[in-house]
């Protein structure tokens, strides 16, 4: 508080949606709450302390955090045993990192508490599937430099694909051969941005929001990938 002598500090707005960090549920808005992502030693997916909803000596920790090792240490003004989780050691602690294992895949797209490959380490904190090919189930073309594309991850193994999208009324919206080849399409044009490549929907007009379905012809001799992205604006 200024009036009392206080310094004043900007607050920090990791996912910019309007609510400082320290009233947001989830301040990188990557679908994990910060409460298991500031305090989950063990990385299971779930949080290692549930708060007690009291803070008896008002140090703003709520008491839950005010025990070391089973000795409560209240009243200790510097006392906590919460952690600086950062799974991935980059710059950014795993509350405010979008990808907490710098796996290139986005928390948010990424199955939470799955864990594909039973190492006790659910997928968003395991880097283990790295060059494997993983199909996101939603996307964003917003324009905002974020998600803006139906991007397949790891795919490069695959320069033959082609890719159809439906609505769901079954109408081909979309097709491209060699999808994701940038060699041929270059970085601009070779994922789905949300635009419509047939004529009934009035040339390249985008899409509105909604769910569509896939199906990826890999072209190596296995069976199409098929499932549903939600388009979102």
């Amino acid at each position: 508080d200024l009036s009392t002598g206080g310094i004043y500090y900007e607050y920090e707005d990791t996912d910019s949606d309007g609510t400082p960090d320290y009233l947001d549920l989830d301040s990188d808005n990557d679908g994990v709450e910060d409460s298991t992502e500031g305090h989950d030693a063990n990385s299971d997916g779930f949080p290692d302390v549930i708060p007690t909803g009291m803070d008896s000596d008002n140090d703003g920790l709520d008491d839950a955090f005010d025990i070391v090792n089973g000795w409560s240490i209240l009243f200790n003004s510097i006392g906590s045993n919460a952690p600086l989780q950062n799974t991935d050691g980059m710059h950014s602690r795993d509350w405010r990192d979008d990808d907490d294992d710098n796996d290139g895949k986005p928390t948010i797209s990424e199955d939470l508490n799955f864990d594909d490959d039973d190492d006790n380490t659910p997928n968003y904190l395991d880097s283990y599937f790295d060059g494997i090919m993983f199909i996101p189930n939603g996307f964003s073309p917003n324009d905002d430099g974020d998600h803006d594309y139906f991007e397949i991850y790891y795919f490069e193994n695959y320069p033959n694909a082609k890719i159809e999208i439906y609505n769901r009324w079954g109408n081909l919206v979309y097709e491209q051969e060699e999808y994701g080849n940038s060699d041929r399409w270059g970085i601009a044009d070779m994922w789905w941005d949300g635009r419509s490549t047939h004529k009934w929907t009035v040339g390249s007009e985008k899409l509105p929001p909604g769910t569509y379905f896939y199906i990826l012809f890999l072209n190596d001799g296995s069976e199409p990938e098929t499932g549903s992205v939600f388009l979102n604006r």
